[in-house]
């Protein structure tokens, strides 16, 4: 009897397996196999999945790991209990130095934000003239960059 688990179950767990099926399934694709959007919806589709998976079943995980030592194998993987992104928080700290960069970073990157929000709008050069000095300079309209993509929204 099939269960959900048993679709994981059927993934290979080692760097040859992945990518065997990764060059087993794209070649499908290009093959017409599959229509190619539909491949990249059920992409979009187990990656959500599997993202919630993960979310749900982390405590599970670290409890079954804690049952061996530090660093293991499991099925053809290498697993180890470590601590990742560490952070810290400064502002309880009452550094006074601290708290005054934070204020000034905070400032000028608003300061930026409006600056850029500004620039955006430019559509020509022009020149600017700065006028405590009387200082003058040329600004250009900011390059635009993007990517063409598919956006999938699961319903």
């Amino acid at each position: 009897m099939e269960t959900a688990v048993s679709t994981l179950s059927s993934f290979n767990t080692s760097k040859d397996g992945i990518k065997r099926y990764v060059t087993q399934v794209v070649n499908e694709i290009k093959e017409g196999v599959m229509n190619p959007l539909l491949a990249h919806l059920y992409i979009k589709s187990m990656e959500k999945s599997l993202e919630e998976i993960s979310k749900q079943i982390k405590e599970d995980v670290m409890n079954e790991a804690y049952k061996y030592e530090k660093s293991f194998d499991f099925h053809g993987a290498r697993i180890e209990q470590t601590e990742l992104g560490t952070k810290y928080n400064y502002e309880n700290c009452g550094d006074v130095v601290w708290n005054g960069l934070n204020k000034q970073i905070t400032e000028l990157s608003e300061k930026r934000k409006e600056r850029e929000a500004m620039l955006k709008t430019v559509k020509d050069s022009m020149t600017m003239v700065n006028e405590e000095n009387g200082e003058t300079w040329t600004i250009y309209p900011p390059i635009k960059t993007s990517t063409t993509g598919i956006k999938v929204t699961i319903k």
